[in-house]
């Protein structure tokens, strides 16, 4: 029963960004590693399968146990993965990442288009 919510959930709630996807797929070529860090809850490898599907190109899914805070799990995550830039589209996260993080660009995503989005990765 579960699993067919988190299908729905994922089938007509969540869909991918088409700028993005062209983004990390422009990245994957010029040889970058992507790293994807999720607090959304997917168990037996949903997730996975579904970015797949999508043809979301990644080469490490972080997925977060939910244990302790969001917030320092992206963070932590995006240390020990050497991540040198990180977008996402919930602010609070961005402005935290910039005050804990000099290593890694935090960008915010609010629906910039992809000629935007070109210039922000350099392609």
């Amino acid at each position: 029963r579960n699993r067919f919510f988190r299908q729905v959930f994922y089938w007509l709630v969540v869909r991918v960004n088409k700028d993005i996807k062209e983004i990390l797929i422009s990245l994957r070529e010029r040889g970058d590693r992507i790293v994807i860090i999720s607090c959304n809850p997917s168990s037996n490898g949903f997730l996975e399968g579904y970015l797949r599907k999508k043809g979301v190109p990644f080469d490490v899914l972080q997925l977060w146990d939910q244990k302790g805070s969001e917030l320092f799990f992206k963070m932590l995550t995006i240390q020990r993965e050497g991540c040198n830039a990180y977008i996402d589209d919930r602010p609070l996260i961005v402005q935290f990442l910039h005050a804990h993080l000099s290593s890694c660009r935090a960008i915010y995503f609010y629906n910039q288009g992809l000629p935007e989005l070109k210039k922000i990765f350099c392609l």
